[in-house]
């Protein structure tokens, strides 16, 4: 299997490890070549993925999933793993053209791209001393790192308190797309004023 296999097939897509509309269930040591995501979706919640190995993104597709947990996974995104990489199928919906934007190694549904399907992502979901990287520029770029604040408590929609869209400026960010890279801590859709000196925040002790 090359990397045309499903990253990225354009309108709908192929290849989705999906948990739609699942609650508190585990996803735990597995390893995935070439799928486009692994989801999150349509009002997903309480539930942890953890300690597995993806070459696609931890993806929330959107439709208020809310209070997952991501720790310990490896995600390693490569330039291919993009929508200007499609061969087949290509197009966004409305038939409109790929865009040149990557994916990274988290995504979160938000803005119009949402709307038309599944809605926006929910609050508090929680990303926790995973090892994320993306690379960039080409196939031949260097591999960069993402949210890799070890014992830092990542909490994607949520004030600290309350839901809270990504924001840049002061206003809703219209797409993930081009904004993956933003800083969006200090009130800005993503809280991370915890810390935690442990491993794991959902397993008493890590091997």
């Amino acid at each position: 299997m090359d990397s045309a296999a499903s990253w990225n097939k354009g309108k709908g897509g192929n290849g989705y490890f999906r948990g739609s509309r699942v609650w508190d269930s585990l996803y735990a040591g597995n390893t995935t070549r070439y799928l486009r995501h692994f989801t999150f979706q349509w009002s997903a919640s309480g539930n942890v993925a953890i300690g597995n190995s993806f070459d696609s993104d931890l993806n929330l597709h959107g439709g208020w999933e809310r209070n997952n947990l991501f720790e310990l996974n490896q995600v390693s995104t490569s330039y291919s793993h993009r929508p200007g990489s499609c061969k087949s199928n290509c197009g966004d919906e409305g038939n409109s053209a790929p865009d040149s934007s990557d994916w990274f190694p988290i995504w979160w549904a938000t803005g119009l791209k949402a709307v038309k399907w599944s809605g926006s992502s929910g609050p508090n979901n929680v990303f926790y001393n995973n090892t994320l990287k993306k690379q960039l520029g080409s196939i031949e770029g260097a591999y960069v790192d993402y949210y890799d604040d070890p014992g830092r408590v990542f909490r994607f929609g949520s004030s600290g308190n309350s839901f809270k869209h990504m924001e840049y400026n002061g206003a809703p960010i219209a797409d993930w797309a081009f904004n993956e890279q933003r800083n969006y801590t200090g009130n800005a859709g993503v809280d991370s004023s915890l810390t935690d000196n442990s491993d794991s925040l959902f397993l008493s002790n890590v091997s």
